[in-house]
């Protein structure tokens, strides 16, 4: 956490002073002489975006109008319309034709549902071996080591300006 410094306010304004005198004994430095054409040049292309590239704070009003109008009518629907399709689908006519044709996603459940109580336990029983602790503090150690590595390797021959080929 940052700690603040509070200065007592005649030492602020003599500090104020002093930065704006000092400033002010500076040149002022021109721009470039491209910098207004690049600037105007920027400014007219984003002015010439098609409408669908341009945020829809610019969008003519009857359009944001419409899009407000149309993401109500979508939130209105997600939230009473799935109530409606999900009562549709657990009490109503279609929850036979759904569970028949979902009958194979029960068969898949069982078999990851007893694959994943194996792996469970046969993880229980292996964590309480000394060598797989060991193993996986290797383990942690390596990677952690070649992170460690890539890092450096990076700092050094990416950002050290001497080691760039040109």
């Amino acid at each position: 956490m940052k700690k603040t410094i509070h200065l007592d306010p005649d030492r602020e304004r003599q500090l104020e002073e002093l930065l704006q005198r000092e400033l002010s004994r500076l040149p002022e430095r021109q721009a470039p002489p491209t910098l207004i054409p690049r600037v105007l040049a920027a400014i007219q292309a984003r002015q010439n975006q098609p409408r669908w590239r341009r945020s829809f704070v610019h969008w003519p009003w009857p359009w944001t109008c419409l899009l407000f109008m149309v993401t109500t009518l979508a939130a209105l629907f997600l939230a009473f319309g799935s109530e409606y399709l999900v009562n549709l689908f657990i009490q109503g006519p279609l929850m036979e034709d759904a569970r028949q044709g979902y009958a194979w996603m029960e068969v898949t459940g069982g078999v990851v549902n007893a694959l994943g109580t194996a792996m469970v336990l046969v993880l229980r029983n292996l964590m309480t071996h000394p060598a797989v602790w060991a193993g996986l503090a290797v383990c942690g150690l390596v990677y952690f080591s070649l992170i460690g590595a890539g890092t450096l390797w990076f700092q050094l021959a990416i950002k050290n300006p001497n080691l760039r080929h040109s």
